[in-house]
């Protein structure tokens, strides 16, 4: 990539600071890049020449002429958002707004090579729809269970999937010939996480846990048993711990089920669990947690149901569970909150991170805005 001039700098600046906004008018800008007003104007008009930004209408400022607003130019990119689920392949496009544009559901993948394949299938569709007038795709997130490295792109541990220390995002890489655009491979559970705290019951909130619990096919006994992780966010940040392994809790939970069910037909999900097995795991999943909960101080506790029915009996026995080991005594007031949102929490976590990433700035956006800002 050629050396970054100043101009295309502040562009990525400006972009970076408009991505978690609507809109935003030039004066509101000033204290988030800044620049004086002379030079955000001088930006803003040549990537409103590029198609990087446009206007979105007028405000009165009380001074006799209106005041511009400003927001992202959604033709300016797609951000492509996957999920390998254990019952579906979950595929959600974006704009470069991060406006949903396409949901596309498929059956879930046998082998991580055919969900690969799939993906590829996917991407290339979408590459054709591109040649017709569309927009180019400018980034690309992956989610699945296991210990994921999301920093080196490394699928640490899955058992679901088979794989020890598989390195996912160079897989995903060799996908385009030259320029691929930016890859995110992330855990589950985190991404259900960042979408609570985007998008859902933590939005104000800046230190929470969520729980996800996951449910599994019934057609594929090597992938029949119900999952388990959790997303940590602290001082409004994703905590993944040493490669990626901060969260995860199906080593736990194994152990639960070869204790409870050790003659074999371990449960799919929830629903096949007696109320007293039912009883038993949130008793116990509640006194593990209320360990993490006296350590961190988290401001509340929330149960996501992904690819699994909702069961407000087991988020109510948690609930008790964890009141009753929580230091000092009589935190009766601690939340213990039931998601209703289940994969789409991290469907939008998936978005939400990917155009954090992206808009960072990554070098990814600076080489968007040389290109762009060159030919104008």
């Amino acid at each position: 990539m050629a050396p970054i001039r100043r101009v295309e700098r502040n562009a990525a600046a400006i972009l970076h600071a408009m991505a978690e906004t609507e809109t935003v008018s030039q004066a509101e800008l000033i204290p988030k890049v800044h620049l004086k007003r002379t030079s955000i104007f001088y930006v803003m008009e040549r990537m409103k020449r590029g198609r990087l930004v446009r206007s979105s209408g007028n405000v009165p400022s009380g001074k006799g002429r209106s005041t511009i607003l400003w927001k992202i130019y959604e033709g300016a990119g797609t951000f492509l958002v996957a999920y390998f689920g254990h019952q579906h392949n979950y595929y959600r496009v974006y704009s470069f707004q991060g406006s949903l544009l396409q949901a596309i559901d498929r059956p879930f993948s046998l082998t991580i090579g055919d969900a690969i394949a799939e993906l590829q299938e996917i991407i290339q569709d979408l590459n054709g729809a591109n040649n017709s007038g569309h927009t180019p795709l400018r980034g690309v997130a992956v989610s699945l269970a296991g210990v994921i490295d999301s920093t080196k792109g490394e699928v640490v541990l899955s058992r679901y999937w088979r794989m020890e220390h598989y390195a996912l995002a160079a897989e995903l890489n060799k996908l385009w010939d030259i320029s691929p655009p930016l890859i995110l491979v992330e855990n589950n559970a985190r991404l259900s996480a960042w979408g609570e705290r985007c998008n859902g019951l933590a939005r104000e909130s800046r230190d929470f846990i969520v729980l996800t619990i996951h449910g599994a096919s019934k057609r594929e006994s090597t992938r029949a048993e119900i999952g388990l992780g959790s997303g940590i966010v602290l001082d409004g940040r994703l905590f993944a711990g040493k490669n990626g392994g901060a969260g995860e809790l199906d080593r736990f939970f194994t152990k639960w089920l070869l204790t409870h069910y050790p003659a074999g037909s371990v449960p799919s999900s929830l629903t096949e669990m007696g109320e007293e097995q039912l009883r038993d795991f949130a008793s116990d999943l509640g006194s593990n947690f209320s360990h993490i909960i006296n350590y961190l101080a988290p401001e509340k506790l929330l149960v996501n149901f992904n690819e699994e029915p909702p069961s407000p009996l087991f988020v109510k026995w948690l609930r008790d569970a964890v009141h009753a080991n929580l230091e000092p005594p009589g935190g009766q007031d601690f939340p213990v909150e039931m998601s209703p949102r289940g994969v789409e929490s991290l469907l939008d976590g998936g978005i939400h991170r990917l155009r954090q990433l992206y808009f960072a700035p990554s070098n990814h956006l600076l080489q968007q805005v040389q290109q762009t800002l060159k030919r104008r």
